[in-house]
């Protein structure tokens, strides 16, 4: 699905969270990790390949 070049934005899946944790602020709750930079770029660093899990999330409707 996703290409070893193609770059993840963890904002619009499914399992990003932003925690309460000052020094850790972005969560993957797929991969239960925390971290200071996008989840998807330590996945990168760590396997070497874009992540493969990333779900977008769906779109709301209406002034919500």
């Amino acid at each position: 699905m996703n290409g070893i070049n193609e770059k993840v934005n963890c904002i619009t899946c499914v399992h990003y969270y932003v925690t309460w944790d000052l020094c850790y602020p972005n969560g993957c709750r797929l991969f239960e990790f925390k971290t200071r930079r996008l989840p998807s770029q330590l996945v990168r660093e760590s396997t070497g390949d874009s992540c493969k899990n990333h779900v977008e999330k769906k779109k709301r409707s209406g002034n919500a």
